[in-house]
């Protein structure tokens, strides 16, 4: 692999200069709207935009009239600091229930631990915050628990919105109060976004520190991230009736659950937001037009890329999610920005705390966890047909190969991101060093001092964790791609099927596979063993007894390189302890046989 020219510290230091505000260079700086009707409201260039970086004499990234241009002097109100913000809890009388939640206590919002449920506890509270001007009242927000499996640990987010339209704190109506309780460094949400600012073709998001308390009691520290909603367009000089929607189980499949109905709203709207939650606007048809287009095979996918996304943003973010190493993009933690004038859907982050090598945090692997082949560097989005069917052009290839060097040393250099990332830690060390953060710490260490020199070692190999995701990214071109695995025992015929397997160097693959009793798939366990087989389907009479089989396929190239299954098995642990880790046999498939 290439060896990068990394900017010169002088340089990093004038992007730190950025980073860090650019105080009183763009004040006063005016939008520019873009007149063709398919194009979106754009910015002019100022001091705290990415025109600001240095200019490269070679770039993948050719401007285009309808690239995506983030509002720069949004952020200029940001700090390095700690905010102190207070919630009031306040009582009511009646039942917590759905549809009624005026009886619901903060207790009830803690037990909210299901996020597909239509349990949704909030309750009335009075807040305050510097720059949230009081007004005096009984209450002005609710509260409720945000999240996913977020919400199973102790520690919780929460989100605040305030009842006033118009009272609003730095242009927000939301306080989301993340806790990023598996993030071992509690800083990587923030260090990202403070990393996308400036970065062309993005959209990056407001993000503060924020020191909780609710009724008196300290509950640490939080790292607040700006909503995505009406208020997010008009911050950034976009149209308020602009269409933007939030993948939580999206993966470009169409399916019943987004359905429209003949007025174009989704037949079932829980289902339709619980795959893909519109934000902002109402215009689904748009959408809809799209996700067919994509997903019928007969269609030229080069016209419905250039069509439908803009070639800039697309590669961006995905060069940003490769150098990151955020597994938790691929059917989540992104948005769908749609112009109401625009055909154009432009991708924007959401949540990076999974990202930066979390799965290399000592606790994780302490844990036995492993990342499997089929989830390292590209082809953890080789199963989402938009990615799949873009990465099968090799010129689309080579521009993300580029993509992902340009973005490496004119945004993720090592200088720029050890910078912010020694900025940020004097402001989290002393919440980790002291409770109630210290005792949830996602750390192995079980005293005090060593918790916080594990949280040190943690944050100081954020870096190197980028530089192993981007070395996962370029080996896993020279792979063969994952694919899941089926099968059915049925009148004594066992049938495996799997999904053909793809070689971006155009190598032949044959598959191997084994049958077996355990899925360690130790020798003694191995009922069938096959190597060298063409089909994607293998049939065998046999007789199974009741009981579960395991079967795994691997495919192999004609240079030896192998590759897994998507297919993940856990076995669940049979010690006492409540907390012991599942063990993963990462590439198996469990058959059951009744």
């Amino acid at each position: 692999m290439k060896k990068y020219n990394f900017l010169k510290l002088s340089i990093a230091l004038m992007l730190l200069y950025v980073l860090t505000g650019c105080q009183g260079e763009t004040a006063g700086a005016e939008p520019s709207t873009v007149k063709n009707a398919t194009e979106i409201t754009s910015i002019s260039s100022s001091g705290c935009s990415s025109s600001s970086l240095p200019a490269e004499d070679e770039t993948i990234f050719t401007p285009s009239a309808d690239d995506l241009i983030d509002y720069a002097p949004w952020y200029d109100d940001m700090q390095d600091n700690v905010i102190v913000v207070r919630v009031r809890t306040v009582t009511q009388a009646g039942v917590c229930e759905i549809g009624d939640y005026r009886g619901c206590t903060l207790t009830d919002v803690n037990n909210d631990t299901n996020f597909s449920d239509e349990y949704r506890p909030e309750i009335r509270v009075d807040i305050s915050a510097p720059g949230l001007i009081d007004e005096g009242l009984q209450s002005n927000a609710v509260l409720r628990i945000k999240g996913k499996s977020t919400r199973s640990p102790d520690q919780k987010s929460y989100r605040i919105k305030l009842d006033s339209k118009t009272n609003l704190w730095r242009g927000e109506r939301y306080f989301q109060l993340n806790k990023h309780p598996y993030d071992a460094t509690r800083l990587r949400n923030k260090l990202s976004f403070d990393l996308f600012r400036g970065i062309n073709n993005f959209a990056s998001l407001k993000t503060q520190f924020v020191h909780l308390f609710i009724d008196n009691v300290n509950y640490g520290l939080f790292t607040h991230i700006e909503q995505v909603d009406e208020n997010y367009m008009l911050n950034r000089n976009f149209d308020e009736d602009d269409n933007i929607f939030k993948a939580q189980n999206f993966t470009f499949h169409n399916d019943e659950d987004l359905a429209l109905d003949v007025y174009g709203n989704p037949v079932n709207k829980r289902a339709f937001d619980l795959k893909l939650e519109s934000k902002n606007g109402d215009n689904y048809y748009k959408f809809i037009e799209m996700l067919q287009a994509v997903t019928n095979e007969e269609n030229n996918f080069r016209a419905v890329f250039d069509k439908f996304f803009n070639r800039n943003n697309y590669l961006t973010w995905m060069a940003i999610n490769i150098l990151t190493d955020n597994i938790d993009t691929v059917s989540q933690n992104y948005y769908l920005y749609n112009p109401k004038n625009s055909e154009k859907f432009y991708f924007t982050p959401w949540d990076y705390d999974d990202g930066w090598g979390t799965q290399y945090q000592n606790i994780n692997m302490q844990d036995g966890e492993r990342v499997p082949e089929s989830q390292k560097g590209i082809g953890k989005w080789w199963e989402v047909p938009l990615h799949q069917q873009f990465l099968s052009d090799p010129n689309n290839r080579e521009s993300l190969e580029r993509a992902v060097l340009e973005v490496r040393e004119k945004y993720f250099n090592e200088a720029i991101v050890n910078i912010r990332a020694n900025q940020l830690k004097p402001l989290v060390k002393p919440y980790i060093s002291s409770n109630p953060d210290l005792d949830d710490l996602y750390v192995t260490a079980e005293y005090d001092y060593y918790k916080v020199i594990e949280w040190e070692s943690e944050v100081a190999k954020l870096y190197d964790n980028s530089l192993t995701a981007e070395q996962e990214f370029f080996e896993s071109l020279k792979k063969p791609m994952p694919y899941w695995t089926t099968a059915y025992y049925e009148g004594g015929t066992l049938v495996v099927d799997w999904d053909k397997s793809y070689s971006f160097t155009n190598e032949k693959i044959t598959y191997s596979m084994l049958i077996a009793t355990e899925p360690t798939l130790v020798p003694d366990s191995i009922l069938v063993d096959v190597e060298n087989l063409n089909e994607t389907i293998y049939f065998k009479s046999i007789d199974l007894d009741e009981g579960r089989y395991y079967i795994k396929v691997t495919a192999v190239d004609e240079s030896g390189n192998i590759q897994e299954s998507l297919d993940i098995y856990f076995e669940k642990s049979l010690s006492s302890d409540p907390d012991a880790p599942d063990t993963m046999y990462s590439g198996v498939f469990e058959l059951i046989v009744q």
